[in-house]
């Protein structure tokens, strides 16, 4: 098994976690749970999506769970603030921080300039 993928398997897991503690955060709400539940859908639409290119090894799998796990952090701040629910909103915290730290860590480097092919167009033979 390749280094990429324990960082997709990783990935997939911390996901879960994700969506698994905010629908704990989402039961604990007393206003705005409706918004949060759109936000659960929309984030469990784009966790297939997100899975479907970490099984098929596409290079923007990646940097679209990263977004995913910022706007996690930032739902769950959000959440904490209308809950004061410290436990779960730190395991949350803690889950999303890792995804975003393993998804940095996982990405593909782009290929540097120096190690590219270049041609010579102006060089002509006659």
């Amino acid at each position: 098994m390749k280094s990429s993928d324990m960082g997709a398997f990783f990935a997939i897991i911390l996901l879960g976690l994700s969506l698994f503690s905010a629908l704990l955060l989402e039961s604990r709400m007393q206003t705005h749970y409706i918004l949060e539940l759109v936000l659960i859908v929309i984030g469990i639409i784009l966790t297939f999506g997100i899975l479907f290119g970490l099984w098929i090894d596409e290079p923007w799998a990646f940097p679209l769970s990263t977004i995913l796990f910022s706007a996690s952090v930032v739902n769950i701040v959000w959440m904490f603030k209308l809950t004061n629910s410290f436990i779960v909103s730190a395991f949350a915290l803690l889950v999303n921080i890792a995804g975003v730290v393993i998804c940095i860590a996982s990405m593909e480097r782009p290929t540097p300039w120096s190690e590219l092919e270049t041609y010579d167009a102006k060089k002509r033979k006659k």
